[in-house]
């Protein structure tokens, strides 16, 4: 089942950033959103990521995911092209 984006909203997380939240309750198995990445590596040099985004005054958009080789950052900053084009 693939839900209409019209139940998308994007908001600021206190702390965190923008992020996406749906506006009704969503029903189990759901299909939400898809999240576009360019670039993967390791978590661990996700902080190095991060400091480079914040030094070009850039938000960043970063997703850890847990894979069967461990812990992944799928990082989709550099290519969002539309705010909450979920």
């Amino acid at each position: 089942m693939k839900l209409p984006t019209t139940l998308l909203k994007v908001v600021n997380v206190e702390g965190k950033g923008r992020g996406v939240v749906v506006k009704e309750r969503v029903p189990m198995g759901a299909y939400v959103c898809e999240y576009e990445a360019t670039t993967t590596y390791r978590r661990k040099e996700r902080a190095d990521h991060e400091a480079e985004y914040a030094k070009n005054d850039e938000g960043c958009y970063i997703l850890d995911v847990l894979t069967k080789d461990g812990w992944m950052c799928l990082d989709a900053t550099r290519s969002i092209t539309l705010l909450g084009a979920c």
